[in-house]
């Protein structure tokens, strides 16, 4: 599977089912992939509620728990240090 096809693919399942998406993507991405896709996946929310800001309500769970998900990585990441 290709990078876009995955990133298109995270995009589209995790805004369905964003409980049940991380076991798929634990998969196919490695942990540093699986960052720096989280922080694509919050932009490109944050983009499809730029064009349609009615749909902020309906969002508005995915982008916390991207939120929550960023924070534990760079909570990881202190510790590593």
């Amino acid at each position: 599977m290709g990078r876009i096809a995955c990133i298109v693919e995270y995009k589209a399942v995790s805004l369905d089912n964003i409980d049940g998406f991380y076991d798929w993507l634990g998969k196919h991405f490695t942990q540093t992939e699986i960052r720096q896709n989280t922080y694509i996946q919050k932009e490109m929310l944050e983009e499809i509620l730029k064009e349609n800001p009615e749909d902020a309500e309906k969002y508005k769970n995915q982008i916390a728990q991207l939120e929550v998900l960023i924070a534990k990585h760079e909570d990881f990441e202190l510790d590593l240090s």
